[in-house]
């Protein structure tokens, strides 16, 4: 069995190598190249983070939902649809000494959303 899988393997080999060469030299046409653009888009929509302290921002909701619907259509009117929709998030701590005693806090905010979308 070894004997006829052995045979059948390098000829599979050879002629998959074969194939790229005769690629590479032009003698086989090569695939349209498309560019990245053409299948797929990304978008950045920012969360405008609204009023607050300096260290504690609060994300406008409203105005967040109302951005990516508005992205979301304009990538519809190009022909494309939303694939994936993935949160950015930053995040900080901060943390004093006085004296003896100590105190820190941590937060995370959403800097807005990236939208993945592939053409229809």
């Amino acid at each position: 069995m070894r004997r006829l899988l052995l045979p059948g393997l390098v000829a599979l080999v050879l002629g998959l190598g074969a194939a790229a060469l005769l690629a590479a030299a032009g003698a086989l046409p090569a695939p349209p190249a498309r560019a990245a653009s053409d299948q797929c888009r990304t978008v950045f929509v920012s969360c405008n983070l609204g009023p607050g302290t300096s260290n504690w921002k609060q994300v406008d909701g409203d105005r967040l939902a109302r951005d990516v619907e508005r992205a979301v259509e304009e990538l519809g009117a190009e022909g494309f649809r939303p694939i994936s929709v993935t949160p950015i998030t930053m995040g900080r701590q901060e943390s004093e000494r006085y004296r003896d005693s100590a105190w820190g806090a941590g937060y995370s905010a959403t800097q807005g959303v990236l939208i993945l979308a592939a053409r229809d």
